[in-house]
């Protein structure tokens, strides 16, 4: 997966993401650069050995807006591609989309509330919850495997910017569906902050920004929204914490 990156200061990060798609999984480093600026191409990382999965269909449901999270267990079986596309976030996989695979399968099988969705979070695979041991169970585990999937909360948040600085530093990954909240400073986002009288509707570090007005999916164009319009209201996704 291609990464990119926007913040209003030029500082260096790492963020590391995986694409289980078309047989391919590899690392990727990503490069901040100031917001109003176009980021500068970063270099790519060798590849990692290929994992064999079918390519991804439309894209599942997204989280549900004002919706808590919610922590379950799911049994599937893997006895062919994976068909997942998946983003390492802070506590767990976050599902980028599904097709064409074991998840499919599993999904037709059980009730619409247990299904995996856009947006989730895989926070531990056969007992491993630690994000590398993980990713390394997403590529090797067989028969029969067990996840625990965790619903991310979401929740509008309405900025009124005009020529202000918005400030905050972004991260994306160019395949993914979502910005990373990287740095909150001084800016319109702090006092929108300021002026929330319950902490769980305040923007923080690690959250996902996963629509600006009726921009989603794109998180190119989200950016670009953040910087260029005077009023918009944003979709914040907040990864879940890990409940075990």
């Amino acid at each position: 997966m291609f990464a990119c990156c926007c913040s209003e200061d030029a500082q260096a990060s790492e963020m590391v993401s995986v694409d289980i798609k078309e047989g391919l999984a590899q690392t990727t480093r990503e490069r901040e650069a100031p917001v109003a600026k176009k980021a500068d191409p970063p270099p790519k990382k060798a590849e990692v050995p290929p994992i064999q999965v079918t390519a991804p269909a439309p894209a599942a449901p997204a989280a549900q807006q004002g919706v808590e999270p919610a922590i379950f267990d799911i049994q599937l079986s893997k006895d062919g591609p994976l068909g997942i596309t998946l983003d390492i976030k802070v506590t767990g996989l976050c599902v980028v989309r599904i097709g064409g695979g074991c998840f499919d399968n599993y999904n037709n099988k059980v009730d619409q509330s247990r299904r995996v969705r856009r947006h989730d979070f895989i926070i531990a695979i056969n007992g491993k919850t630690d994000r590398d041991a993980m990713l390394n169970e997403v590529k090797e585990c067989t028969g029969m495997v067990n996840l625990k999937i965790a619903r991310p909360m979401v929740f509008p948040a309405k900025l009124k910017k005009g020529s202000r600085p918005l400030g905050a530093g972004l991260g994306y990954q160019e395949e993914s569906c979502s910005v990373d909240v990287r740095e909150i400073r001084d800016g319109v986002l702090k006092e929108y902050n300021d002026g929330q009288h319950e902490d769980k509707f305040k923007v923080r570090v690690d959250d996902c920004i996963i629509g600006v007005n009726n921009i989603f999916d794109d998180p190119a164009q989200m950016i670009e929204a953040m910087k260029s319009l005077d009023e918009f209201e944003l979709k914040v996704m907040r990864p879940p914490t890990p409940v075990f």
